[in-house]
């Protein structure tokens, strides 16, 4: 897929969140395990990771975000389908 970048906000109809919202991090007793985030909080993971920096490939943001590389590519691919990320050309 290659890199992807968010698009300018200006006329594309993109909200970008005002307040980046951060995980709480509550300790759970050991007995119980901490449930795993739903699928609109990866979504939020990604969105924060590119709040942060505009280009980023799977592999960056899959580590940047602690989220499966295969979670992340189904979410970057979702995203530009809907038109809110575009592929650009890495040049070496």
């Amino acid at each position: 897929m290659g890199q992807l970048s968010r698009k300018a906000a200006q006329g594309t109809g993109v909200i970008v969140p005002a307040v980046v919202v951060q995980r709480q991090t509550h300790s759970a007793p050991a007995t119980r395990r901490q449930p795993a985030l739903s699928p609109m909080g990866r979504w939020v993971e990604v969105l924060n990771a590119f709040l942060r920096q505009d280009d980023w490939g799977v592999r960056d943001l899959a580590a940047a975000t602690s989220l499966p590389r295969s979670a992340v590519h189904r979410i970057l691919h979702e995203m530009q389908r809907q038109d809110l990320l575009s592929a650009v050309e890495v040049r070496a």
